[in-house]
C-alpha cells in the first residue's frame, strides 16, 4: 500500500511537471520577446546558444545512475524516466549548464520533488531536479557554471521527491 501511495505521488509529480513545462512556452516568449528574436540579449544572458555546449551541472565521477528512457528504472519504479540521474553526494553544488534565464523554481520545505527550470537560446530548456536547496529565483539570469543550489535526493531529505532512489541530480533537457 506505502509502494503503491509513492508511485500515485511520483506519477501526480511528473504530471504536474509536464503542465509546468507546457505553461512555461509562454513565459518563454515573453522573455524571448522582451529581449529580440534572436533570443536572450548578449549583456542579460550570455551569446547565443550552441546545443553541442552545454556544461555539466555537477561533476559526473560518480556516474549515472539512470540513463533517459532507462528500461529498468521504469521497471523497478513503474514511472518512465526522461532525464538523466549523476550520482553525486547531498548537498553537492548544482550549476547552470549554459547561459540562459529561470523561468521556474519549485522548492520550499517539504519532501515533494524540488527543481529549477532554466531557459536558454533556441527554445531550449534545462530541468535540474531533487534540489536541496534553491538559490535562485524566477526571472533570475545565470551564466553557464553560476551555481544555483544544492542537490538532494537523499530519502527523507528536503526536495527529494515520494520515489528518490538516493543522493543524486536529475537532469532534463527540454
Amino acid at each position: 500500500a506505502i509502494y503503491n501511495e509513492l508511485i500515485r505521488r511520483a506519477k501526480e509529480e511528473q504530471i504536474q511537471i509536464r503542465q509546468d513545462i507546457n505553461d512555461l512556452v509562454g513565459v518563454y516568449a515573453k522573455y524571448q520577446e522582451r529581449f529580440g528574436e534572436d533570443g536572450f540579449a548578449i549583456d542579460q544572458f550570455g551569446t547565443t546558444f550552441d546545443s553541442d555546449k552545454l556544461s555539466w551541472p555537477v561533476i559526473p565521477n560518480l556516474g549515472i545512475s539512470a540513463f533517459y528512457r532507462d528500461a529498468s528504472y521504469k521497471a523497478a519504479l513503474g514511472v518512465e524516466h526522461n532525464a538523466i540521474d549523476i550520482r553525486v553526494a547531498q548537498g553537492s553544488q548544482v550549476r547552470s549548464a549554459a547561459d540562459g534565464v529561470v523561468l521556474k523554481t519549485k522548492g520550499g520545505e517539504g519532501l515533494d520533488y524540488h527543481y529549477i527550470i532554466i531557459g536558454h537560446n533556441n527554445g531550449l530548456m534545462t530541468l535540474y531536479g531533487h534540489m536541496y536547496d534553491i538559490y535562485v529565483k524566477e526571472g533570475d539570469s545565470v551564466r553557464r557554471g553560476d551555481l544555483k543550489g544544492l542537490s538532494g535526493g537523499m530519502p527523507g531529505s528536503r526536495g527529494n521527491g515520494w520515489l528518490t532512489t538516493g543522493s543524486h541530480m536529475h537532469l532534463e533537457i527540454f
